[in-house]
Parts: C-alpha cells; sequence; structure tokens
C-alpha cells in the first residue's frame, strides 16, 4: 500500500506516478484491508500493488488512486454525575469532566420540571466543568441537564444529554 501527495485537494489524474514515492506499509500485507490511523479532514490518496515473491519480488502496476477525507461525526460521551445546590441567589451545578482530546466545553441546558426540551442557557461551550446559574428566581425549580461539545468544525458534534437535575433556587 502507497500514499500518494493529493495535488490541489483532488485525487491525481492519470497517468499517474510509474513509481509512487511513500510505502505505508513496510512489507507486502496479506489482507484485503489496510488500516492507519486517521486525521480528520485530512485528504490521504492511495494506490496497491500487487507483490509476487517468488522467485523474485516485483510488483505489479498501481491501481487507480482511492482517496478519502476522514470526517469526525462522533460526538462525546454525555457528561455524567450532574449535581445541582441550591445557594442564596444562585443554583450551582457540578459534573464529571470529560475526558475526550477533542472536547471543546460544555452546554448547559435549562428548563421548567417536566419540560421534555431544555432551552440552551449558556450560548457557547463552557471549559469548566461546573457552571453558577444566577439568573434564578427564589421558589422556582428548574431542570438542567449538560451536554458536551467537540472542536469540530464548523459545529461541534454534540454529546447526548446528561443525567437531570431539579433544584429550587433561594
Amino acid at each position: 500500500v502507497y500514499r500518494l501527495p493529493a495535488p490541489g485537494g483532488t485525487a491525481p489524474e492519470p497517468p499517474w506516478p510509474a513509481t509512487v514515492p511513500t510505502a505505508v506499509t513496510a512489507q507486502p500485507i496479506d489482507a484485503p484491508e489496510f488500516r492507519e490511523p486517521v486525521a480528520f479532514g485530512e485528504q490521504r490518496c492511495y494506490v496497491v500493488r500487487t507483490v509476487a515473491l517468488a522467485p523474485d519480488t516485483t510488483e505489479s502496476e498501481a491501481t487507480a488512486p482511492a482517496c478519502v477525507t476522514p470526517q469526525d461525526t462522533f460526538a462525546p460521551s454525555p457528561p455524567q454525575g450532574l449535581s445541582a445546590l441550591a445557594v442564596e441567589g444562585a443554583i450551582n451545578l457540578l459534573w464529571e469532566p470529560g475526558t475526550e482530546a477533542d472536547l471543546a466545553g460544555y452546554l448547559v441546558l435549562r428548563g421548567s420540571p417536566g419540560d421534555a426540551t431544555l432551552q440552551r442557557l449558556t450560548p457557547l461551550p463552557i471549559a469548566e466543568a461546573r457552571f453558577r446559574d444566577q439568573a434564578v428566581v427564589p421558589g422556582v425549580a428548574y431542570e438542567y441537564a449538560v451536554v458536551a461539545v467537540d472542536r469540530r468544525q464548523p459545529s461541534g458534534n454534540v454529546s447526548g444529554e446528561s443525567n437531570r437535575v431539579t433544584e429550587t433556587a433561594r
């Protein structure tokens, strides 16, 4: 398996190079598939050659290039362990931080107890695994959940909701 440079972000046009500069496998592989770590958003083009090992090592002509641009479609895991604590004039939220390498932050959602859909309370992801909601009215119950967002551009992949918690403001 060989990797070709992807000029201009498109598959190379015929005629393909007679010699391919970058071997991706150190030796011939005996399987109809090949795997390597991906870089999301980075196009890679490959060609394959059949190898005959006996009596001398010879390679066939290269296949037509196959180009792929992997896209990150994987949402982070939902935040775990959301808890709420009412204090005078605010409700404090706390949850376990995520461990994904591409985690951008969290969106806090709020509504009334029993609401099927909670509304976004934070317009942009927050980095910390805690939030202080000071826009509360004493004596009113609020229901909260948190979602995690990754760094995928232009908008991140969003996890499912955390557990929901209900707390009454003081």
